[in-house]
């Protein structure tokens, strides 16, 4: 999996939804990060942090995955202080790409309504 700043991943998400337009599917999933920014494993016997030294609490992270299912794959790390850019930006790529979505059936609004029994 490759580890993209926030405006790459965003290039390859749009690239990936052209892709997968005709058939395929796209996924997308988000969870809270803790780990190293950089990428690569973090060392059981590392020093801490400044931040923790200090007795701050560390940046919150959200970690998001994109892959088509198969081969491509790739992810980003978005801090606290970018997440409203980065989540308007990806709004507007979900809107762009998911038009071609199946339309509900409106079952319900073609029933009668049933009459209340008199007592």
């Amino acid at each position: 999996m490759v580890l993209l700043d926030q405006d790459a991943f965003l290039n390859e998400l749009t690239k990936l939804y052209q892709r997968s337009r005709t058939s395929g599917s796209v996924y997308v999933s988000m969870k809270r990060h803790t780990g190293p920014v950089k990428g690569g494993r973090e060392k059981t016997d590392k020093k801490p942090s400044k931040q923790e030294a200090a007795g701050a609490e560390p940046e919150n992270r959200c970690l998001i995955r994109a892959t088509d299912g198969k081969k491509e794959k790739f992810s980003c790390i978005v801090g606290h202080k970018d997440q409203v850019r980065f989540q308007m930006m990806f709004a507007n790529i979900l809107k762009v790409h998911c038009d071609a979505l199946k339309k509900r059936d409106k079952k319900d609004a073609k029933r009668k309504p049933k009459p209340l029994a008199s007592q």
